[in-house]
């Protein structure tokens, strides 16, 4: 997916915007005897919330550059490419989510705990969930490059304190729906699973479209073009003159908020720029 803008009609929004400082969430885990499973998005500030109807927003900013090494690679794609990322410490204005099966009994399942196996991701993307141990190792909870098999599921422990955050990655912007299969032996029957499917929804959002803008000395040729864009991201500025074919006029990584390109004008020349994340 790339977001596209005409020019001296895109809007550019350099600021994220208004943030919570900090926000808490975990995928809450919930089984009783009598009613079965409950699936919650639980929220710090605001408590349970229907899973199901409260998407986790994945702010563009959270755009990491993958650098050149296996570790990073095998999760989370091509080197020098760029994924969204959520990290398993809390950072600021990101969300900070995890699984959390705090609210089962102890006893009610064999060893007290559960398996969370990720099943189906509906997106535009791969999609990847994995820890970090103590010697910068990653430890992949889930990966949909390698496809989905039994090795994308981990054990959960229930009872208090013990919910487990990581990192959550995202290759495209768009929308998401991740298919999580959640089973455990129940104690007092060990013959018994008990076993259900959680549904966690993302929205991942795309970086904010450039502004360029268009100067010309009155009587002369001469024009000079002013992007303002997200430095870092890398920019393509194409030109046409009939508003139907589109050609390149220059690829760049810009150093700063605006940059300017002297260019002479053949005809009636337009001109666009896109930002080049997927």
């Amino acid at each position: 997916m790339k977001r596209l803008a005409c020019l001296l009609t895109a809007a550019l929004a350099l600021s994220p915007g208004p943030l919570r400082a900090f926000y808490h969430l975990d995928v809450a885990i919930d089984y009783h005897a009598t009613n079965g499973w409950r699936f919650t998005l639980h929220d710090l500030n605001y408590g349970n919330l229907p899973l199901e109807e409260n998407p986790v927003f994945v702010p563009w900013y959270s755009l990491f550059r993958i650098p050149n090494h296996p570790a990073y690679t095998n999760l989370l794609g091509s080197p020098d490419r760029f994924a969204w990322i959520i990290p398993e410490t809390p950072a600021f204005g990101l969300p900070y989510l995890g699984f959390s099966a705090e609210g089962i009994a102890s006893g009610t399942f064999a060893n007290n705990e559960l398996s969370v196996r990720l099943t189906r991701v509906v997106g535009p993307g791969h999609c990847s969930g994995y820890e970090t141990d103590p010697f910068g190792n990653f430890i992949a909870w889930w990966n949909t490059r390698d496809g989905l098999d039994t090795n994308d599921t981990r054990r959960l422990a229930t009872g208090s304190g013990t919910h487990r955050h990581l990192n959550w990655s995202f290759e495209q912007a768009g929308h998401y729906a991740l298919h999580f299969q959640v089973e455990g032996r129940l104690r007092a029957s060990p013959q018994t699973t008990a076993r259900s499917e959680a549904v966690v929804l993302f929205d991942v959002e795309p970086p904010p479209a450039p502004r360029l803008q268009m100067f010309a000395p009155v009587g002369g040729v001469a024009t000079v073009l002013t992007l303002a864009s997200i430095p870092t991201l890398p920019c393509r500025i194409e030109t046409t003159t009939d508003l139907r074919t589109w050609i390149p006029f220059t690829n760049f990584v810009p150093s700063s908020s605006t940059s300017s390109f002297s260019v002479t004008r053949d005809g009636a020349a337009f001109f666009r720029a896109a930002i080049q994340v997927p």
